[in-house]
């Protein structure tokens, strides 16, 4: 999943402040962190002198990169970013020595060792997996005896409507969902059959930036990918902070502990 429409997806309107072009030519969005990731780390930060932490399905490393920007982890911490991409891991290392990135299905973890995770932090990926329950069963196996997990993802309500279609044609906010949760019960559930325990729900609005609606548009004319136009065109950037809501669409975060 490209990192392009992680950042579509957003539960307020303060979710980007900047945008910084580095060497590489990758841009890093300065993100509001969740306090529900906030309190999670804080609270291991009190028992704990280094935290393991992974991300799944981390992209481009944007969360882990605001994660050590804003010291809320640290050099002295074990993190790995976890993506089946290459081309959007490859730059992660160079930004930031101490970001461990592998290129692996996010749903089979073999090559992390059973009871080592302190925190996994997952976003906006479950929808995007063809077999969420070994994901589920991958993140229990991993995490430490109450290791906390943080999963996101978007809750679609009976009235929502979107423009996009998923292979089995159903309207969805992504066409690379397989999966849309209706109600938070059915996400709860999932994760409750493998004996975790549910720490926190919370749900809120999800908006569009209006630039982005456009550089859809304009990658499908020019034919090209909307992450080369999103990289290159620091004009349509600038108003990134014009959005709308996304009708019948929340974001929905999930805090569990094994």
């Amino acid at each position: 999943m490209g990192i392009f429409w992680v950042f579509s997806m957003v539960s307020n309107l303060e979710y980007m402040q900047a945008i910084n072009y580095d060497t590489y030519g990758q841009f890093i969005k300065k993100i509001i962190i969740s306090e529900c990731i906030r309190d999670i780390i804080f609270e291991k930060r009190k028992k704990l002198k280094k935290i393991n932490i992974i991300d799944l399905g981390c992209g481009q490393g944007t969360l882990l990169l605001n994660l050590f920007a804003q010291n809320l982890i640290t050099s002295k911490d074990k993190i790995i970013g976890i993506d089946y991409f290459e081309s959007l891991t490859k730059n992660i290392n160079k930004l930031n020595k101490n970001i461990q990135t592998i290129n692996t299905d996010v749903a089979n973890l073999s090559i992390i060792q059973d009871n080592s995770v302190d925190i996994i932090l997952s976003t906006q990926v479950i929808e995007h997996i063809d077999n969420e329950e070994k994901f589920i069963a991958e993140i229990y196996r991993v995490l430490k005896p109450s290791g906390v997990a943080y999963i996101s993802t978007v809750l679609k309500k009976p009235y929502s409507f979107w423009f996009y279609k998923n292979k089995e044609g159903a309207r969805v906010l992504d066409p690379t969902h397989v999966r849309e949760y209706k109600t938070v019960a059915q996400l709860v559930e999932k994760f409750k059959k493998y004996q975790f325990d549910i720490t926190k729900t919370k749900t809120s609005q999800i908006y569009f930036p209006i630039n982005e609606l456009l550089i859809r548009f304009i990658a499908k004319w020019k034919k090209t990918n909307p992450e080369y136009i999103f990289n290159s065109n620091k004009f349509l950037n600038k108003f990134s902070f014009i959005v709308i809501p996304i009708i019948g669409y929340e974001n929905l975060e999930l805090v569990v502990e094994k």
